[in-house]
């Protein structure tokens, strides 16, 4: 299992050394529209102090081929503050594949809700990868859209969404009431390769059609206790079933 490090518990020097590393693969596996567009999010991401930050660093051979960088920021919704959850994370051409990263987010929360419970969170995530929403519906039924929730009765969900892409840079396309389709101005260099095709990742495709091109969905799932600790026990689940003989997985 790969370490979970809290980017404030470092010292300064070595916690901007981790980010930087992160921001150096982070060039290799995406592009962006501009310079302009580069500067400002790698500006975001070295920066130690820009909200509370975790970094995984995953590894082959010794040598780093991934990171998942999970951030947690107070967004204003109405009259509610939320922490909102997100995760920046890639993996090098040759390493993708295996969901990695959505267990060291549920870990973090974890850790992070122990020691906040007065605080609501929220995952607020702008998905690209149809693999990875496939993986977090099964994971959080609550999650906002969804086959199963394709509308908001009060607005909250949408809210929430928008306000938390506006803060972090994020440029809103379009919406319609099933979701939000947002652009930060960057894209894999190489396709996402929908290896099996679902009802979510057909249901996600339709969304946003133009997820190769660097266009995002943006999601939410409530992060409490209850979702926490139901998403921990169906992830045990999903892995232990795959070590099982004859697996077969569901249509």
């Amino acid at each position: 299992m790969s370490d979970l490090i809290e980017i404030r518990r470092l010292p300064r020097p070595e916690a901007k050394r981790l980010l930087e590393q992160v921001s150096e693969l982070d060039r290799r596996i995406f592009r962006h529209d501009s310079q302009e567009i580069q500067d400002r999010f790698y500006a975001s991401m070295l920066d130690p102090t820009a909200g509370e930050k975790f970094v995984v660093l995953y590894e082959a051979y010794g040598v780093p081929v991934g990171f998942n960088l999970i951030k947690i920021n107070p967004v204003e919704v109405g009259t509610r503050t939320i922490w909102a959850v997100g995760s920046i994370a890639g993996f090098l051409p040759g390493h993708t594949g295996g969901n990695r990263t959505f267990p060291d987010a549920i870990r973090a929360m974890l850790r992070v809700k122990a020691r906040h419970p007065e605080r609501e969170f929220y995952m607020v995530s702008m998905l690209i990868n149809p693999g990875g929403y496939d993986l977090l519906v099964n994971l959080c039924p609550e999650t906002y859209p969804s086959r199963l929730r394709t509308t908001s009765p009060d607005g909250f969900e949408p809210a929430l969404i928008e306000a938390a892409a506006r803060a972090s840079g994020a440029r809103v396309i379009r919406d319609d009431p099933g979701g939000f389709i947002i652009s930060v101005g960057r894209a894999a260099r190489d396709a996402f390769d929908v290896r099996h095709e679902t009802p979510n990742t057909r249901f996600f495709m339709e969304k946003n059609p133009r997820y190769m091109d660097g266009e995002l969905l943006g999601v939410c799932v409530p992060l409490n206790a209850k979702t926490l600790t139901a998403g921990a026990l169906r992830l045990a689940g999903r892995r232990l079933r795959k070590r099982l003989p004859g697996k077969r997985r569901p249509a």
